[in-house]
């Protein structure tokens, strides 16, 4: 696991990447996780793995790009008794539905998910997780290569409090309009 708590503990994380573990990205149990314009991807070979374990535990993800995961279940987010918000994500797996639905008691807006069950409102259904959108996935850097391209425009809302920049330094639209979901504006 890129990280793995054993107690409970307050996880902040930011403009960071968590990738290439073979058993999986991050898994927290108790406590509260923190993940702002942050990537977890490529992690996990199958087996008991996922981009995102959350154990009866509070996690408010946000502009954070979870892809690429191969998990045993779902392979991007796995949650047991989880509470906290999804908004401006993309979250997309190897496999479709990549995210579990014990995850729907989460507060989710403006995301991009290759999950239909979950898309609706202002939740946008993408595919399933494509290589050759990123930059260079084996390495963490889950910026767009051809973003006009990709079915991450217009899906996420800036709001006050939010990052008002991307992983790499670029602002977002905070006049209103939609930007991209995920780590990266382009």
């Amino acid at each position: 696991w890129g990280v793995f708590d054993f107690e409970p503990c307050s996880l902040e994380v930011q403009q960071s990447a968590i990738a290439g573990n073979e058993d999986g990205g991050l898994r927290i149990s108790g406590g509260v996780v923190s993940l702002d314009n942050t990537v977890v991807a490529v992690n996990g070979i199958g087996g008991n793995s996922t981009g995102v374990r959350i154990i009866d535990a509070e996690a408010n993800i946000l502009y954070s790009t979870i892809a690429g995961n191969d998990g045993s279940g779902s392979d991007s987010i796995e949650c047991t008794n989880a509470t906290g918000s999804l908004r401006n994500n993309i979250i997309v797996g190897v496999d479709a539905l990549s995210i579990g639905l014990s995850c729907f008691p989460l507060d989710m807006s403006y995301n991009a998910f290759d999950a239909n069950n979950f898309a609706g409102g202002t939740n946008v259904a993408v595919p399933p997780y494509t290589a050759a959108y990123f930059e260079n996935p084996a390495q963490g850097n889950m910026t767009l290569t051809a973003p006009p391209l990709t079915p991450y425009g217009d899906v996420a809302l800036w709001t006050m409090g939010d990052p008002s920049v991307d992983i790499d330094g670029t602002a977002r639209p905070t006049d209103g309009s939609l930007g991209y979901a995920g780590v990266d504006e382009p």
